[in-house]
């Protein structure tokens, strides 16, 4: 999986242009967007950097990172280390700019992202590597992934991150439609004993924490991610780690923050897009909400949202006047339902803040857990992956 950066190419024209039987799972980038679309830019400044000379009385210090108010945030260098340090070097992927590598780092096993060859003079690809690298390395919570360290190999970055067991959509029971029936009928009930309502609960809950701290970054600034879907969510034993800020925005709270802004449209994965992301509209951090709820609901469910509508569908059917949404089990806890319901609302200025989701939705993981298997349990049925009208 791609634990860091981009891993796709620029778009390719808007939904309404694309082919009927275009994935809604394909990641759209957003590396043309205009510095006016956001209120605050990353920039790494190092000990020698010209920008030095521009910090005002403003700067304050917070850790290793330094803050200035009006529009800048940056971050110091991260602790370095030697190439030949890593050993035990394997591949494990590769994305459009980079590829990621398993080592070992004195005891510890990391992974390692290094521009692939041909890229090393790319500006858009070393622009994308050194500005999600800043971001990450500014972000310091159990459910991020942790940046721990970078360095040089022949002139080309690379960047040391944590290690990652799998994926939450690797680990998620497969759809009950897919691939080969057998082999997918035994591996989905096998996979089902595991996923019960409580455990899908705890692990909404820590992606609602990772979300909250993101939303809640503090020195006035929110930061968007921007393509949440279970592939950019990596599991670390039963600790959730948000991963891929290759598309986030740093947001500066001024004024109305729930007030939507123009940032660029059709910005990650259309089956968790958000309505007004899908549509070009402004937007606001609420579509995060919109994404949260449907990824809650394929963890719950067991099934792909939207599975049968194509790309073109999406905006008529989802997005547009139809509104479109995942069917709610009946099995499920009404409090569950509702906080979804509300989460994935047409109307972002009704869907909470993360403020308000994350503890509501540790009341109901702990209710699940206190009323045991035999009755919080996720529906898996096929009934589930049906859709209903908002």
């Amino acid at each position: 999986m791609a634990m860091l950066g981009s891993t796709s190419a620029g778009k390719r024209g808007s939904l309404r242009e694309r082919s009927l039987i275009e994935s809604l799972d394909e990641r759209v980038d957003a590396k043309h967007e205009t510095r006016e679309t956001c209120n605050m830019n990353i920039k790494a400044i190092g000990p020698t950097s010209n920008e030095e000379e521009h910090w005002q009385e403003e700067t304050f210090q917070s850790g290793s990172i330094r803050f200035r108010k009006g529009g800048t945030i940056a971050a110091t260098v991260l602790p370095t280390v030697e190439w030949s340090q890593l050993k035990d070097l394997h591949k494990l992927g590769e994305g459009a700019y980079a590829d990621v590598f398993c080592a070992t780092l004195g005891e510890t096993k990391v992974a390692v992202k290094l521009l692939k060859e041909g890229m090393h003079k790319n500006q858009l690809a070393i622009d994308d590597l050194e500005g999600e690298m800043m971001l990450m390395c500014m972000l310091d919570h159990p459910n991020v992934l942790k940046v721990l360290s970078t360095g040089h190999r022949e002139g080309s970055r690379f960047v040391v991150i944590e290690l990652l067991d799998c994926s939450l959509s690797a680990s998620l029971p497969p759809p009950s439609d897919g691939g080969a029936e057998m082999f997918q009928s035994a591996k989905r009930k096998s996979s089902l004993k595991h996923w019960t309502l409580a455990r899908g609960l705890r692990t909404g809950v820590q992606l609602a924490a990772a979300l909250r701290y993101l939303h809640g970054y503090g020195q006035g600034v929110r930061v968007l991610h921007r393509d949440l879907k279970p592939d950019n969510i990596g599991l670390v034993g039963d600790r959730l780690v948000l991963v891929d800020f290759g598309l986030a925005k740093v947001w500066s709270i001024q004024g109305d923050d729930d007030a939507p802004r123009p940032l660029t449209g059709e910005t990650g994965s259309l089956r968790y897009m958000a309505p007004e992301v899908a549509l070009s509209t402004p937007y606001s951090c609420k579509a995060e909400v919109y994404s949260f709820a449907v990824i809650l609901w394929e963890v719950l469910a067991h099934e792909k949202p939207f599975n049968g509508v194509t790309a073109a569908q999406f905006v008529s059917r989802v997005a547009g006047a139809e509104a479109l949404r995942p069917k709610l089990s009946p099995d499920w806890p009404d409090g569950v339902c509702s906080l979804i319901a509300q989460c994935w609302d047409v109307d972002p200025s009704k869907r909470p803040f993360f403020e308000e989701i994350h503890p509501r939705l540790e009341s109901l993981a702990a209710a699940a857990e206190i009323a045991g298997p035999e009755v919080a349990t996720s529906s898996g049925g096929s009934s589930a992956g049906c859709c209903a009208l908002q």
